[in-house]
């Protein structure tokens, strides 16, 4: 009880007894993913944000940032010779780059459409695996690419392959066209 109690998940009334306290609220909220549209908009707002994010990140980042992003990238290279698409480190490297932009709103937004991104990385995934190794290897080349561009503090050439990679990931899984979201 002491232990949730620290955690700020408990309280307690003197004899009122224990209370479990509502969890805070995220400070950016998303629904769930619930149609392929919804996978759609998430991939429209992150070519925006994460090629920003990119940017910053070749401006910002610091030795131990940039090894976080490698980390990951070198992850990513292993499943690519393994012919294999790891959600999880795709996530992590992203999610490092947003890191190295030194701005918490770019993490935080990361995190919160993390479900979102999951959802469109596994179905890009398994768009990339039907298609054989070589697709997969694009990729692959795009991120090393962003990593580069990133570790040599060329903030537009980041933003420019940060926005190039999600657009063609878009395609890929969209046939590159995408659902008419027009408001009717």
């Amino acid at each position: 009880m002491e232990k949730l109690r620290d955690e700020g998940l408990l309280y307690s009334r003197q004899g009122a007894g224990h209370y479990v306290m509502a969890p805070p609220a995220s400070p950016v909220g998303f629904s769930r993913v619930e149609s392929i549209a919804d996978v759609q908009r998430c991939y429209e707002y992150r070519l925006t944000i994460e090629a920003r994010a990119a940017a910053l990140a070749a401006e910002r980042h610091n030795p131990a940032a940039l090894q976080r992003i490698e980390e990951s990238l070198e992850l990513l290279r292993a499943a690519t010779g393994s012919h294999q698409h790891r959600e999880d480190a795709n996530f992590s490297f992203h999610l490092g780059i947003a890191a190295a932009s030194n701005n918490d709103y770019f993490e935080a937004s990361s995190r919160a459409l993390r479900e979102h991104i999951h959802v469109g990385m596994k179905m890009h995934g398994q768009a990339l695996m039907s298609t054989g190794t070589r697709e997969l290897t694009v990729v692959f080349e795009e991120h090393t690419n962003i990593f580069q561009a990133i570790r040599n503090r060329d903030s537009a050439l980041a933003h420019d392959l940060m926005f190039g990679h999600l657009a063609h990931s878009q395609a890929r899984l969209f046939g590159g066209g995408g659902l008419d979201l027009r408001m009717k």
